[in-house]
């Protein structure tokens, strides 16, 4: 059975992914539109965010390194 630490990981990795992959293809699409900026710097601040939550949640799990957990937690909050 996975734990909800497990499924918490799982759902940020595939976030992570889902997000680079619609960044690419916005940027790819055409990057001169002011709709695709728009939408490429929101999902450059969800990508910011999962990466810090990911970070948060492996860190955890790991160990307790405030350190790494300090420095997630700053780039969640960019």
């Amino acid at each position: 059975m996975l734990t909800p630490n497990v499924v918490t990981l799982l759902v940020n990795g595939i976030t992570l992914a889902l997000a680079s992959g619609f960044l690419l293809i916005v940027l790819w699409n055409d990057a001169r539109k002011e709709s695709n900026r728009f939408f490429a710097a929101f999902l450059i601040v969800v990508i910011m965010w999962n990466i810090g939550s990911f970070l948060v949640q492996a860190g955890l799990l790991i160990t307790d390194d405030s350190g790494l957990v300090n420095f997630a937690v700053g780039i969640m909050e960019i």
